[in-house]
């Protein structure tokens, strides 16, 4: 993927999904990686992406599931 680092956003329920699977990153894959709920990681961290970002979105297809397409 050539990213250097990881945004995870995490939809209602998978909001942990998304802080452990950070965390899994970090441990394992040896790069900086950052979890968010959805609805919190759309104000301020989105000002921060950039080519090297890779964003994962964890969609459960629920009720945000417009939003996080």
């Amino acid at each position: 993927l050539n990213s250097a680092m990881f945004a995870e956003y995490g939809i209602d329920g998978l909001w942990g999904a998304a802080l452990e699977g950070a965390l899994k990153l970090i441990e394992i894959g040896k790069v900086m990686s950052i979890g968010y709920e959805l609805e919190e990681g759309m104000h301020g961290p989105t000002l921060g992406f950039h080519s090297h970002l890779c964003v994962l979105v964890m969609n459960d297809g629920g009720r945000e599931n417009d939003r996080a397409r």
